[in-house]
């Protein structure tokens, strides 16, 4: 028997629970459908930027009474913004659900905007570009979907560019909390020893007085640029991620997908591994992911190797995508792959916080809840026969961007 429970707020706003039992903790979200992606060329970065200044302050609390309200009662709080989504949560003892939920809420109701928190936080935001500038393994990341999604919002990096951050003010950021942060867009998500009732009436308390409707449009997923793109870096390793566009994540294949994935990169036994570190020596760091969006997503292979060993890993990993569109995974394999994909997520349902975001991205990306039974009823339906469907749609030449980063000398 399920023990979720939604209920919808007067005014649009969404409450999701659900609870598990023998925990004493709970887990809680608010949760805003605006990212990078509800952004423009010229504001490209300010959700980011409204998710740091929310915690320098609100109305009733100072930046270290946001903190210590949480922290001295041994929580966690923090936040991040995502391409379509911004998250705030908290996880506390049951006793302090109320508290938590009540300063959540202040934090996107009623944020301060001093002027000087603007400018101190600016600082703040170019230090965390300039770290991750330093970081190839993750500005490659910018880089790639920048080619998947060109020119379209859904490709912009999710800190921006320095210049927009320089000119962040209070009235840009209180612009687009008016115009993206709608109750309609809005939904509270709990999970452990809560009582569903008590959270809905505290959120009508606290969520109850926003108003307004989004009034924007879902922009287009742009063009996609295939080809190989190289920059150069003073660094020491060379860096590549190669892929392209796959599934939504709601789509009918999401789960022949997830084996697909599982398969060629998915830990330590994935095909990537094995034959790039294991047999050839070639990287330290090889693996692949996936990223769903509401109308698409993308596949990812990344590695870090010699720079002089380039071509030989991209066309070894290549040679092995093709390989999947040709050849079906053995019976023993997909297996395997059903196993490890259901412990992991079996094991992942044991915390609060990841069954908090787990409710909450069922609900803004298909609208539904879908069961543990169910989700683990579908993986086992997987066959052969679509892992190896999925494979020659994806992995194709038209449908290929290789992003590379290589040391200067």
């Amino acid at each position: 028997m399920s023990n979720f429970q939604k209920s919808t707020l007067p005014n649009g706003v969404r409450v999701l629970t659900e609870k598990m039992a023998n925990v004493r903790s709970v887990s809680l979200g608010v949760w805003v459908m605006s990212g990078s992606r509800n952004e423009t060329p010229e504001n490209n970065g300010v959700s980011h930027f409204v998710e740091h200044m929310v915690f320098k302050g609100t109305e009733t609390r100072s930046a270290n009474d946001i903190a210590e309200s949480i922290e001295s009662v041994g929580g966690i709080l923090n936040a991040f913004t995502s391409r379509e989504t911004t998250c705030f949560y908290a996880k506390v003892m049951d006793q302090h659900q109320p508290m938590a939920l009540e300063v959540l809420s202040d934090l996107i109701t009623s944020p301060k905007l001093d002027i000087k928190d603007v400018r101190k936080e600016r600082k703040v935001v170019l230090e965390e570009l300039k770290n991750s500038e330093d970081t190839p393994d993750d500005i490659i990341h910018d880089h790639f979907i920048k080619n998947v999604f060109y020119r379209s919002p859904l490709g912009f990096p999710i800190l921006g560019p320095k210049k927009n951050v320089r000119s962040f003010s209070p009235e840009s950021v209180q612009s687009y909390l008016t115009s993206n942060y709608t109750p309609d867009r809005i939904l509270v998500s709990a999970s452990g020893n809560i009582d569903h009732q008590k959270i809905v009436e505290d959120s009508a308390k606290w969520l109850g007085i926003l108003k307004g409707q989004f009034q924007g449009t879902e922009n287009q997923i742009g063009t996609f640029r295939k080809g190989t793109f190289t920059k150069t870096a003073e660094i020491q390793q060379a860096h590549i991620l190669m892929g392209g566009r796959c599934f939504s994540y709601a789509h009918k294949y999401r789960f022949p997908l997830l084996v697909l994935n599982t398969v060629l990169g998915g830990g330590m036994s994935s095909r990537l591994f094995r034959t790039i570190r294991e047999d050839k020596g070639l990287a330290y760091s090889i693996y692949s992911y996936l990223e769903k969006f509401v109308d698409s997503g993308i596949y990812g292979i990344y590695a870090g190797t010699d720079k002089n060993k380039v071509q030989q890993c991209i066309d070894l990993i290549w040679k092995e995508l093709k390989k999947l569109t040709k050849e079906k995974i053995s019976d023993a394999e997909l297996s395997r792959i059903k196993s490890q994909i259901k412990g992991s997520l079996m094991l992942s349902l044991e915390s609060t916080s990841s069954r908090m975001m787990k409710l909450a991205r069922m609900e803004l990306y298909s609208g539904k809840f879908e069961t543990l039974d169910s989700t683990i009823k579908a993986i086992d339906s997987v066959t052969a026969e679509q892992v190896m469907e999925v494979a020659n749609e994806i992995f194709t030449d038209k449908n290929l961007s290789i992003t590379i980063i290589k040391p200067k000398k």
